[in-house]
């Protein structure tokens, strides 16, 4: 699970993922194949931060083989790859946000960058009132997430929630 890689990646090398959602129980290859967003219009998506990814792809004759997928600067000496390689910036974004469809995600290799901590500061939220002051705070550089009910409050009609803001701490 992502939990569980951003456990290990802080305790053996005190480095972070650039960026991660709200939750954090699926899998790496879950959230890259899916093209999960993380949070905050200033921050990446997580499939950003892939730069290599090897899939294992299903021949027409039904053999399988690993092959390796990157931009077309990518990381691998061509020379030297353990695996077919395709470096090419259309190829590799397919790849990298394939839902599953082409093949299975077998590695990554991805970007990483110091650890940090967040703190979250939640605030209340009534849609539609509050919507247009939040999107111009998102607009200015602040990382948000917004928690609405589906259900209208029955004095007002409004649907009431919560504006967290996450702000990285060095």
């Amino acid at each position: 699970t992502l939990q569980a890689l951003c456990e290990q990646l802080f305790a053996k090398s005190g480095r972070a993922l650039l960026n991660l959602g709200g939750f954090t129980g699926q899998t790496l290859a879950g959230a890259l194949s899916t093209g999960t967003h993380a949070t905050g219009l200033e921050h990446p998506p997580l499939p950003d931060m892939v730069v290599s990814v090897d899939i294992v792809l299903v021949a027409d004759d039904g053999s399988a083989a690993v092959h390796r997928f990157e931009p077309s600067d990518g990381i691998t000496d061509p020379a030297k790859s353990p695996f077919p390689l395709v470096q090419d910036d259309d190829a590799f974004y397919a790849m990298v946000v394939h839902c599953g469809t082409i093949g299975v995600a077998y590695a990554y290799t991805i970007q990483l960058i110091e650890a940090y901590w967040v703190t979250e500061h939640i605030e209340p939220f009534v849609f539609e009132d509050d919507y247009g002051a939040a999107l111009q705070r998102a607009q200015a550089g602040e990382n948000l997430s917004f928690t609405l009910s589906a259900y209208p409050d029955e004095a007002t009609g409004k649907h009431p929630g919560m504006l967290t803001r996450f702000e990285r701490l060095t």
